[in-house]
């Protein structure tokens, strides 16, 4: 079944398809960057997500807010990706979570690459979280840049990032048991 919307605004496109014969979501979006945009996101992950148990459900529901925010704080409009895409694919084995959005900005592209990069190769997810932490109480005028940590430990999510003619794609991945 394909459902096809779009918000009161026109901000908010989407298509949502379950199968039910089996445990297949697909949701895929495109995105203003607007906070408001990232409440409905939420929301609409959760409803493709409901037949799935509750930890998977919030844990794709916060990777999902997480990458979406990302996009809207550091992403920007640019000619070939205009918009936030934001896609969800869950089948038996796999749910996917991925976010692509334009950026000019180089340097903070290879810090996220950077960062997904320390997330990727970590034996201890947790142990970089807390040290991300101690280094926010250490520094306290220093801008947050929790979320990618919160993706990997409390999420359960693998992280991948490209970055092709200014475009930014983040990947998260988690198995689904």
């Amino acid at each position: 079944m394909a459902e096809r919307r779009v918000d009161d605004y026109g901000q908010f496109m989407m298509t949502l398809i379950k199968d039910p014969l089996n445990m297949h979501r697909y949701y895929k979006t495109t995105m203003q960057p607007a906070w408001s945009a990232v409440r409905e996101l939420r929301k609409r992950v959760a409803e493709a997500l409901v037949d799935c148990p509750a930890d998977l459900r919030a844990a794709a529901v916060m990777t999902a807010s997480e990458l979406a925010e990302n996009a809207i704080k550091y992403g920007e409009a640019i000619e070939s990706a205009p918009d936030i895409q934001f896609s969800l694919c869950a089948d038996d084995g796999e749910i996917c979570i991925e976010c692509t959005n334009g950026c000019t900005n180089a340097a903070g592209v290879t810090e996220l690459t950077e960062r997904v990069r320390e997330i990727a190769s970590s034996a201890d997810p947790s142990a970089l979280y807390i040290e991300r932490l101690e280094q926010l109480m250490a520094n306290p005028t220093d801008s947050g840049k929790l979320g990618l940590y919160r993706v990997a430990l409390e999420g359960g999510f693998g992280l991948e990032c490209t970055y092709v003619n200014d475009v930014v794609r983040v990947k998260a991945r988690r198995k689904i048991q």
